[in-house]
């Protein structure tokens, strides 16, 4: 008998090979084609309009099937799931709001910093049903690691990049807890945008 004891394979699954594959992580197929990159993208586009009329109670994957004019199952193989479809829409939306910020290669002074944190409110006033998700997703009770860490993305880079120049000018310490300093000013923010609506 071979030595399993280096294996994540259990006894039981060794006698049922069909309830190791259920085991076995899922990994989402990679759809390269541009039918499928179009489709996606529309999917996605149409998700953040549903998400910003009705929030994630409005989200069915019925509704985003019928109004992306796509079958369920394109939806389960692009998505997993309705979660899946939601964190999709705030990456791209990140990605969006990442290469805005990028285009202005800017100096992060403390007036960058506000500049920008004010051009995030105003962003979430324009679309406010769609904030309400984010920052729903943000303070939620439900771990949703991934969408959280694209959430702090933005937050924590403008962070950083504030006081990596601020150490670099030689306007404050360097030996300070920059990871946790930096943790607490996301959830900071993250509780000014969540006052906002």
């Amino acid at each position: 008998m071979a030595d399993n004891s280096k294996s994540n394979i259990t006894a039981g699954q060794l006698e049922n090979p069909i309830a190791a594959i259920e085991a076995a992580p899922k990994r989402r197929r990679k759809y390269t084609s541009a039918i499928m990159t179009e489709r996606r993208q529309r999917i996605i586009d149409c998700a953040h309009r549903i998400l910003g009329e009705g929030g994630t109670t409005g989200l069915t994957i019925d509704r985003l099937s019928r109004e992306a004019e796509v079958a369920p199952r394109t939806l389960y193989r692009l998505f997993d799931d309705k979660e899946g479809v939601i964190l999709a829409t705030v990456s791209d939306r990140l990605r969006e709001v990442r290469a805005s910020i990028a285009r202005r290669q800017r100096d992060y002074t403390i007036d960058v910093v506000f500049d920008e944190l004010d051009w995030m409110v105003s962003e979430m006033q324009r679309d406010a049903e769609y904030a309400r998700v984010v920052i729903g997703f943000y303070f939620s009770m439900e771990p949703r690691v991934d969408a959280i860490r694209e959430l702090r993305s933005v937050a924590y880079n403008r962070f950083r990049n504030w006081m990596d120049r601020e150490i670099r000018q030689g306007h404050t310490r360097e030996d300070l807890d920059l990871e946790r300093i930096a943790q607490e000013f996301v959830a900071t923010e993250f509780l000014v945008y969540g006052s906002c609506g």
